[in-house]
């Protein structure tokens, strides 16, 4: 039974952030998530209490998943200033799935409102992560002149470019974005 309650559960979070990601968070609807899992909305609540619950478990799916392979693809790069980089060729090839459509947290983000401060804090904490893994990986890899300030601001500079190709490359559904973040990236490392 606890198989089969895990997996009902994931089949939810798996459609649901399917769901998500195509068509929005505020233009899914619980019925929706409930018939393509392949359930009642009845069952659908047995596992989740609320959307905003299913949501959170959304984005936490997502985001450990896409965690996973950026750090497995960026282990494999070279040590130095192209291991940081691989995170750029990383980009290219998420912005070459068939069903790519920007960044999943940043959409519900800009779906919820403000006082929605359970979704807003759990996009936040996710894109500090983010900056932190940067972090880490430039105080591998990279020599900075002030390793304390510099680090930290190195990667809110590397994650602004990141973040913007992949916002203007979901606006303008070209590559070019990703392209031109990363070469701008290599200036940083002079």
């Amino acid at each position: 039974m606890i198989m089969e309650t895990n997996s009902i559960r994931q089949a939810i979070i798996n459609n649901a952030s399917d769901l998500f990601y195509r068509n929005g968070y505020n233009n899914t609807e619980i019925s929706e998530i409930a018939t393509s899992s392949g359930i009642s909305e009845a069952t659908l609540f047995d596992h989740f209490n609320t959307k905003e619950e299913i949501c959170i478990a959304h984005l936490r799916h997502r985001n450990e998943e896409f965690s996973k392979q950026v750090m497995a693809y960026v282990a494999q790069a070279p040590k130095g200033k192209e291991r940081v980089m691989a995170i750029f060729h990383y980009l290219e090839l998420f912005y070459q799935m068939k069903d790519f459509n920007g960044c999943w947290s940043i959409k519900v983000f800009s779906e919820v409102p403000m006082s929605n401060t359970l979704i807003k804090n759990e996009v936040q904490s996710q894109k500090n992560g983010l900056i932190n893994y940067i972090e880490m990986l430039l105080s591998e890899n990279i020599i900075v002149d002030n390793p304390e300030e510099g680090y930290k601001v190195l990667a809110q500079k590397i994650y602004l470019l990141l973040e913007g190709a992949v916002a203007q490359s979901n606006l303008h559904k070209k590559e070019w974005p990703i392209t031109l973040a990363k070469e701008m990236c290599y200036t940083l490392f002079k």
